[in-house]
């Protein structure tokens, strides 16, 4: 990556000027570094990755994607994207239950997805899209769900989606699925119109 910066700080912190890009496709990824990019950052593993544990925490002033290609993706410490947007991909499932405090993306937007497990966070807030999905077998589990547009979705007839606490949204909320378990929907902003989208999954199944 010609141009790249990266400088160890003795109290183990990762730091880099430019976008950084840690990959371990088929195997473990393991730093136990604080990692601040002044640009995005790409955590790539093959097994499990834990924030927290594989890595000790990320800030980004650009995207954020944390991705596990054969396991969970969770969140035990600190993620936050200052400027843009952040995406956790585990193909079993998404974990996440430090609280909106670490894991923020207030100026841009978070989604959470997975392919055959659980998506299962305490609190998702993002300034833009809060979103999270599952594509082919799992379900989804989430406290507190906040964003300018609130996108919650299953590609599986039989999935469920459940929102425990809240939902706030401000202009568009999505819904796709069979099966919905959701409190009552509050706005941040009264004004304007609230669009809200359901499909349905599956044959016969419109929106």
């Amino acid at each position: 990556n010609p141009g790249t910066a990266y400088y160890y700080d003795a109290k183990g912190i990762l730091l880099s000027d430019s976008d950084m890009n840690l990959i371990a496709d088929k195997g473990y990824l393991y730093n136990n570094m604080n990692i601040i990019s002044e640009k995005s950052v790409n955590l790539t593993s093959g097994k499990t990755l834990t924030i927290g544990t594989n890595v000790a925490s990320v800030i980004a002033k650009g995207d954020v994607l944390a991705r596990s290609n054969y396991g969970y993706v969770i969140n035990d410490s600190h993620i936050e994207s200052k400027e843009n947007s952040i995406v956790l991909d585990g193909e079993i499932g998404v974990t996440s239950q430090v609280g909106a405090a670490n894991l923020s993306a207030l100026n841009g937007s978070i989604s959470a997805v997975t392919t055959y497990g659980q998506i299962d966070i305490d609190e998702l807030i993002a300034g833009q899209t809060a979103a999270a999905g599952v594509k082919e077998a799992g379900s989804v589990k989430i406290g507190d769900i906040k964003g300018k547009d609130v996108v919650l979705y299953t590609e599986n007839a039989d999935a469920t989606i459940t929102i425990e606490k809240s939902i706030t949204v401000e202009d568009h909320l999505l819904l796709q699925g069979n099966s919905f378990d959701l409190p009552k929907i509050q706005r941040t902003n009264l004004d304007g119109t609230l669009i809200v989208d359901v499909n349905g999954v599956g044959a016969g199944n419109g929106s």
